[in-house]
């Protein structure tokens, strides 16, 4: 009576701990894998059946010893995950993989006698794919980690038929706590094999829920890896229909599925089977003996045209290249260094904090920084802050020496320090001219170098001008956002309502075109962004057809956008970044972009050419305008308060060469107040504002 008591309360308790567990992901998955290349359901089945052939052919050895990698998906904090919570995820598999957890005292009696000690350990390689010491972990820093599926296999991947790879993410791009594949059936012809699976469903410490649910999805993935269906078949979990399906496993009842711990449940004329791994239930604690047997048929076999044969991974070869063969020694390891600055992108004067994502050891001795243009330029600290205070793009060197050697590693152009000298508005950036990116205060910036990879100037489609900057998805690698971050502008002379303009033209490549461009806007140099537009494929488009081949656009290809300005009217730092994320399109264009008033046209006043200001301002009796001119030209002053009541008016033609104006020979009385003094040269338009104390 104790025991069942204490059953019950602990069945309670695994039910209130797995309320934001997510299900397997492995029917969708696989759905859009057999969709993409047929080949691979029948690949599936041609295993399948030459496993039945073997089934009594076969000897079982007492132990399959599985070389396994992790792959850390991260984007720094929290979602760089421990080596301890990784340690705690491989323990619980092979306990759970050789009957060692302590739970199965609380299976239900009607299955006892059938519980598993399925005689499979996994461990993390010692040995890389090139023959170099590791800790069987990688880590990747990717904001992938945010958005996860295949897309992060191509990031990292290690040999399939010779690792387990499992790739850890923040988020998956579909509502699953993780996925696998059968043998034979993952993309790319198999190629793509292993689990991706969320780190809140990762171990049972760390970042992860830690309920039974959490702990046990991976268990759960590799039984689909090793070729096991869910207990109720290939449907929907708790539909009826699943009754008259079959997960193909003599010992396992037919059951509908369940995501609670009823250990009386009957769902299909029988008790159901609820703590088995391959369930939803809360409560899992075993596999059955015809669960094992349909897994180590799965390592007995394989077939030259996989890319991932099971076969092979436990083979005494294998374990040998990969450095876990029983006989094996453990050996320290040289670090795999890796570090980022918080902002790649900075100000002058600002304090950056670098951060260390260096591993593949366990024991440190030191590490060894040297910043180029940085001060102090020196360091010894895991994660030094280091301040810049002259404009420029500079290295980094980072030595990290453990008890196995020192690595060092340096990065050009590591971060990246931006003039506080803006270009005052309104302004124009026509892109007229091929030395892209531009240089001084006037230069845009990316994440990445500039290449066909991401925005990059080129001559063949502009709007009214000699060129523009473009981009394509089509040739990302990764799906990251490629960004590009526009100079910095003074807004202090706009008025109310001032706009960032742009004209731009887009194609889809195709019906599978999944792109988004997002607009944001800083005035603290980086550290926080508003976004003010974001256009997804459909909205983004410009044309009406679909171009399979490069898009180049024509005259009636282009759109143009505008974006208010209104809450940084009157600030000094103004910047703008393009964000371009997607897959499968065709190219972006972006040309003329424009900072101004309303109505700003491609034409309106260029302020580097003719240099007009008010000085000083506040004005007083001795303010002037002063402004120099590069041809003779009729200048019209007007000068205006902020509801567009007008104060005066002039007009006169002024002779090539510089000038200056007495401000108040043309404009008093005037009451304390913000102007805004108005100039139209031959049609170019310039604003200036001005204060009366």
């Amino acid at each position: 009576m104790k025991l069942k008591i204490l059953s019950l309360f602990f069945f309670i308790l695994q039910n209130l701990l797995s309320q934001d567990i997510l299900p397997c992901g492995k029917n969708i998955m696989s759905n859009v894998a057999i969709s993409n290349e047929p080949n691979l359901k029948k690949n599936l089945d041609s295993l399948r059946n030459q496993q039945n052939s073997i089934l009594n052919k076969i000897s079982f050895k007492n132990n399959y010893i599985i070389p396994t990698v992790i792959h850390i998906i991260h984007d720094g904090g929290s979602s760089n995950i421990s080596n301890d919570q990784i340690y705690d995820a491989i323990r619980i598999i092979n306990e759970d993989f050789n009957k060692l957890n302590d739970d199965t005292i609380y299976v239900n009696e009607e299955f006892t006698n059938i519980i598993a000690d399925i005689g499979v350990e996994f461990k993390l390689a010692q040995i890389d794919e090139f023959g170099n010491c590791t800790k069987g972990i990688t880590r990747t820093f990717s904001s992938l980690t945010n958005n996860a599926y295949e897309n992060v296999k191509n990031l990292v991947k290690w040999d399939p038929s010779r690792y387990l790879n499992i790739w850890v993410a923040q988020s998956l791009a579909i509502e699953a706590g993780g996925y696998s594949y059968f043998p034979g059936s993952a993309p790319n012809n198999d190629a793509n094999a292993g689990i991706v699976i969320l780190a809140s469903q990762f171990g049972s410490i760390g970042q992860s829920y830690s309920s039974n649910a959490a702990a046990r999805s991976l268990t759960h993935e590799i039984g689909h890896y090793l070729n096991l269906e869910h207990t109720w078949g290939s449907g929907e979990q708790g539909e009826n229909s699943n009754c008259f399906d079959d997960d193909g496993i003599n010992d396992t009842p037919n059951t509908i599925g369940s995501q609670s711990c009823n250990l009386n449940q009957i769902s299909c004329n029988s008790i159901d089977n609820v703590q088995n791994y391959m369930d939803y239930s809360t409560c899992g604690y075993m596999f059955t003996q015809g669960q094992k047997n349909r897994m180590i048929l799965a390592l007995e076999s394989g077939n030259p045209w996989q890319n991932a044969p099971r076969n092979n991974l436990h083979t005494e070869e294998n374990l040998i290249a990969t450095g876990v063969h029983t006989s094996s020694e453990y050996s320290e390891c040289v670090a795999i260094i890796d570090f980022r600055p918080e902002k790649r992108i900075s100000c002058v004067g600002d304090s950056v904090k670098w951060e260390n994502y260096s591993y593949n050891f366990d024991s440190l001795l030191s590490y060894e920084w040297f910043f180029e243009g940085g001060s102090p330029n020196y360091s010894n600290e895991k994660n030094p802050n280091i301040a810049y205070f002259e404009s420029g793009e500079y290295y980094v060197s980072l030595t990290v020496t453990t008890p196995a050697g020192s690595a060092s590693r340096t990065i050009s152009n590591s971060i990246i320090i931006q003039s506080n000298s803006p270009i005052l508005s309104p302004n124009i950036i026509d892109f007229n001219s091929n030395n892209f990116p531009y240089t001084n205060s006037n230069q845009w910036l990316s994440e990445t170098n500039f290449s066909n990879s991401t925005w990059h100037w080129n001559q063949y489609g502009s709007n009214s001008s000699l060129g523009s900057i473009r981009i394509r998805s089509f040739n990302f690698e990764d799906n990251d956002p490629k960004k590009i971050y526009s100079p910095k502008f003074n807004l202090e002379n706009l008025t109310s309502p001032s706009y960032l303009y742009y004209d731009y033209a887009y194609a889809k490549k195709s019906d599978e075109s999944n792109d988004i461009l997002k607009i944001k806007v800083s005035n603290d140099c980086g550290l926080n962004w508003i976004t003010r537009l974001s256009k997804n494929t459909d909205n983004l488009t410009t044309v009406n057809n679909n171009y399979f081949f490069s898009f180049i656009p024509t005259n009636n290809h282009w759109e143009e956008e505008k974006i208010s300005l209104t809450p940084w009217i009157g600030d000094s730092l103004v910047q703008f970044l393009f964000e371009f994320s997607g897959d499968e399109g065709n190219y972006l264009y972006i040309d003329n972009v424009r900072i101004g008033n309303i109505d700003l046209s491609v034409n309106e006043f260029d302020y580097n050419e003719q240099k007009f200001r008010v000085f000083p301002n506040p004005v007083n009796k001795n303010s002037i305008i002063q402004f120099e001119l590069n041809y003779n030209s009729i200048i019209q002053f007007e000068l205006f308060d902020p509801i567009g009541n007008s104060f005066g008016k002039y007009s006169n033609l002024f002779k090539k060469g510089n000038h200056s104006l007495k401000f108040f020979d043309y404009f008093s009385p005037l009451s304390p107040s913000i102007y805004f003094l108005k100039i139209n040269s031959s049609n170019n338009i310039h604003t200036i504002k001005v204060i009366l104390n």
